[in-house]
Order: C-alpha cells, then sequence, then structure tokens
C-alpha cells in the first residue's frame, strides 16, 4: 500500500481542477512578464512539465482568438449580406415606382430582365 502511495507522489499526477490552477497561474505570470525559469521555480515544475503546460495554455488560448474571429467572419458577412439585401429591395422599389408611374413600362421591363 505504501508502495503504491510513494509511486503516485513520483508520478505527480495532476487533476484537471489542478491543471487548471496550474494554466491560469501560468497565464498570469507570463503576463506579468516572468521569464521561463522563474515560473519553473516558483510552480515547482520540471522542465518537461513545464513546457507540457506551456503548450497548452498556448493551444488554449488560440483556440480562444480563433473562435473570436469567427465571430468577426459571421459579423462582416452578415454586412455583406444586409448590404446586398439593401440595394435589392431599393431596385425593386424603383422598379415599382416605373411601373406605377408608366404602365407600359412593365412590358419593356421583362423583355430587358429576359435578355439578360
Amino acid at each position: 500500500m505504501q508502495e503504491e502511495e510513494q509511486e503516485d507522489q513520483k508520478r505527480n499526477y495532476k487533476t484537471r481542477h489542478q491543471v487548471q490552477i496550474v494554466l491560469a497561474e501560468m497565464e498570469r505570470q507570463i503576463c506579468e512578464g516572468k521569464t521561463d525559469n522563474e515560473i519553473k521555480k516558483f510552480l515547482e515544475l520540471k522542465e518537461r512539465s513545464y513546457y507540457y503546460f506551456k503548450n497548452k495554455l498556448y493551444k488554449q488560448s488560440l483556440a480562444i482568438q480563433t473562435s473570436k474571429k469567427t465571430e468577426e467572419v459571421i459579423a462582416f458577412e452578415t454586412d455583406i449580406i444586409r448590404d446586398r439585401l439593401i440595394k435589392v429591395y431599393q431596385h425593386l422599389e424603383q422598379r415599382l415606382t416605373m411601373m406605377n408611374a408608366d404602365p407600359t413600362q412593365e412590358g419593356k421591363d421583362i423583355i430587358r430582365y429576359n435578355n439578360l
């Protein structure tokens, strides 16, 4: 039984919650401008573990930035579609105004659009 406990202590496994705490602290320290060695010492991490967590933090950050970019792209595309619909609406409104002013114009519009 004691051998298992000692083995677990040697491996130093972390739960998901503990990993998130390490990542949050790591992010805070990076934002403060601390060096890799300072952060490793503060968090008491081995070099390999430190860079594993740093890579994990980078991937999380990239996922957040990518999702924001996607939202920006959607907003941009929505604006384009809105502008196109406004132009179509204005064109249709103009055609209706022309047809109401001169009923003989209706046939000419149809012939012109059929030739396109």
